[in-house]
């Protein structure tokens, strides 16, 4: 069975592009880190740090012990995601795809603007971009598919991609809630192509 990893890396950016035309997000905005938590300053995490840095919010997210650099992207992601209704996370969960993909997604979501969401975060170094990138759709979109597959309707399923940039100490998030079936179906498209 193909990664999800492998799918996305050998997706043609052309064929991104068409299949994911006009998949805008439902909504985009940005969350900022306060300069200081509790007086002390919000430190500096290095773009090779992106693996070190998800284990950490994974592991801050379930409750457990994490480098304390990390703590604050976890503690905005985390009241993010209660702001917006989520009642329950699950970290790096195993999706799959009846013979046709696998792979793990960040964060697995109960509540939210639908019953079930997946968040894909990303960490970025040269600045927060303005748009999504089209092979994180995908991604999120096959993640969206497999879970749709495995728990039925990709009308309860939401997505958003939370692009993390420690220079600019914000994070910027892209969320797709009436639009995700859509991503699914588009994502559907680009793995018949394959």
């Amino acid at each position: 069975m193909t990664s999800v990893t492998s799918l996305v890396r050998n997706a043609p950016t052309r064929a991104l592009n068409r299949a994911f035309a006009g998949a805008h997000p439902d909504s985009s905005y940005d969350l900022e880190l306060s300069p200081h938590i509790k007086g002390a300053r919000v430190p500096y995490i290095g773009i090779d740090e992106g693996e070190n840095a998800h284990a950490a919010i994974s592991a801050l997210i379930r409750g457990e012990w994490a480098d304390r650099r990390f703590w604050p992207y976890a503690c905005v992601i985390r009241d993010w995601m209660s702001d917006i209704g989520v009642q329950r996370v699950w970290t790096d969960w195993h999706i799959q795809e009846t013979g046709r993909f696998v792979g793990s997604c960040d964060l697995l979501v109960s509540g939210g603007p639908r019953s079930s969401g997946v968040i894909e975060v990303k960490f970025v170094n040269r600045g927060l971009p303005e748009f999504h990138r089209m092979d994180h759709l995908f991604q999120l979109s096959l993640y969206a598919r497999g879970l749709a597959e495995m728990r039925g309707g990709f009308d309860r399923y939401w997505g958003a991609i939370a692009y993390v940039c420690p220079s600019a100490r914000t994070i910027r998030v892209f969320e797709w809630t009436v639009g995700m079936p859509r991503c699914c179906q588009s994502a559907d498209f680009l793995l018949r192509a394959a």
